[in-house]
């Protein structure tokens, strides 16, 4: 349970301070049901992810210092293609993580 209450957060981890007074055992196989019926929208969490990963700040190929964030390919002339499609391919391999086709 504590491991379930650090690592959460807002509605997530009200849910698990609420089932807190239960044995670990119990409280933790409980919060998880809780977690997965009321916080596991397949969809919801895709939109969320990529919500976020589209407000990620812009990366100008004239910024070299921004560009290196993101190692060697920081220095290649197509270096934002390259972020774009890793980017890409992150997400893809998120959404079958979910088990989204």
């Amino acid at each position: 349970m504590n491991y379930l209450e650090q690592y959460t957060s807002g509605a997530a981890q009200k849910i698990v301070v609420g089932l807190s007074y239960l044995d670990p055992e119990t409280g933790y196989k409980a919060a998880l049901r809780e977690l997965n019926e009321k916080c596991g929208d397949k969809e919801r969490i895709v939109n969320a992810f990529i919500t976020k990963a589209l407000s990620w700040a812009p990366i100008r190929p004239d910024n070299p210092k921004e560009l290196n964030r993101f190692g060697p390919i920081g220095a290649h002339d197509n270096a934002i293609v390259y972020i774009a499609l890793f980017v890409l391919l992150y997400i893809c391999m998120f959404l079958h993580s979910l088990g989204v086709e």
